[in-house]
């Protein structure tokens, strides 16, 4: 404080704020032009229903100031890069209303990332996925309006070494408010899981069943993120494949197996696979 004191009876200070005030406007335009206003799409994560619980971002509406994921957040919103976020050790403790809201900056091409970094966000999005919280969480993909915000934002919320530097910084920032528009969904999404099932059935009366199963469906906490080649795009053809090599050998009496076979498409494979919970109880109702 004695240091700021001494600052401010420079006769000096007011040209040099003046002079730092004239490169704030400059270089405030460099990165983000002269627009005062923003506006770009945001996706806030799904909130659903899974037996019972409420899964997801509850709140949507977001009228905070922005600051850094290192900056004291209570009541502001948290602007953060994906991979600042996969080193953050209390994810659980920043959606647990520690924030006001949170906003992440994804990349524009995920199919760009690198295979490790490509795990590292995909256990992000998973806990994202899973996460169930009162907070305004939203996400939005990288762009150089994004990439300035967040520049500013982490600039502007650094720790200074001084009181002096502490009153430059703030003077120099760029300061911004989010604010959020639209409408929100009333409810949250209640899944309701459709299976397709087909049968080859034995010729014996009480031959065992075996079934196969693969769930059809993919999720992800926010569009672009679901990995549906592979869960559970290529399970989804195995099932193909079987059932057309199988229905070869069952179409004659000869060459027909001795069981019944089963195979099932199942629904809701993300939420906790409760397509799959559902042909069990199904099946063991009907064979009870």
């Amino acid at each position: 404080m004695e240091e700021l004191l001494e600052a401010i009876r420079n006769p000096f200070f007011i040209v040099y704020i003046s002079v730092l005030l004239s490169f704030c406007v400059v270089s405030g335009s460099q990165q983000l032009g002269d627009k005062v206003e923003l506006e770009f799409q945001a996706f806030r994560l799904q909130q659903y229903e899974l037996n019972g619980n409420i899964i997801g971002s509850k709140t949507f509406r977001v009228q905070y100031e922005a600051v850094s994921l290192s900056s004291k957040a209570l009541r502001r919103c948290v602007v953060t890069s994906w991979r600042d976020l996969t080193g953050y050790t209390n994810l659980d403790d920043l959606l647990a209303n520690s924030v006001g809201a949170l906003l992440i900056i994804i990349p524009s091409d995920l199919d760009a990332l690198s295979p490790t970094d490509k795990t590292l966000f995909s256990e992000l999005e998973h806990k994202l996925a899973t996460a169930r919280t009162e907070l305004a969480v939203y996400v939005t993909y990288s762009s150089p309006e994004a990439s300035a915000i967040l520049s500013d934002v982490q600039s502007s919320s650094g720790t200074a070494k001084s009181a002096t530097q502490q009153l430059l910084n703030s003077i120099a920032a760029n300061t911004f408010q989010f604010t959020s528009t639209g409408s929100p969904s009333t409810n949250a999404l209640t899944y309701k899981p459709n299976n397709i099932i087909g049968r080859l059935r034995s010729s014996e009366r009480n031959a065992p069943t075996i079934a196969f199963v693969a769930h059809y469906d993919s999720h992800a906490a926010f569009p672009g993120a679901a990995v549906g080649a592979d869960s559970n795009g290529s399970g989804v053809v195995v099932l193909l494949e079987l059932l057309a090599i199988f229905r070869k050998l069952y179409d004659k009496p000869a060459t027909r197996p001795p069981f019944n076979l089963i195979f099932v498409w199942t629904a809701a494979g993300k939420y906790n696979y409760q397509g799959a919970r559902q042909f069990i109880e199904d099946f063991q109702s009907d064979t009870s």
